[in-house]
């Protein structure tokens, strides 16, 4: 699918919003990386500053070229219900 093509020209203040089974989630971009390394890590943990983080391939249009660097986009949740714990059947 090509859903996160778009990345690379989000703007900082762009809002994202999720459908889930809990109801709706807004997350709000705070900061962009493009041209990140295709060997570099990003996760998040209980340290994290952000809510939610989105890659994909960059650049976009690469006149046909592999694609060996990532767009990231950093998110901070906005709206959503708290959901402090799961079932294995939730999953």
């Amino acid at each position: 699918t090509r859903h996160f093509a778009e990345l690379e020209t989000t703007p900082i203040g762009a809002v994202v919003t999720i459908e889930t089974r809990y109801g709706p989630y807004q997350y709000v971009v705070t900061e962009r990386f493009d041209g990140v390394s295709g060997t570099d890590r990003w996760y998040m943990d209980s340290s994290s500053p952000y809510d939610l983080i989105l890659y994909s391939c960059f650049p976009r249009d690469n006149n046909g070229e592999r694609r060996t660097n990532r767009c990231v986009v950093c998110c901070m949740k906005t709206e959503g219900t708290e959901v402090a714990e799961y079932a294995e059947h939730d999953l």
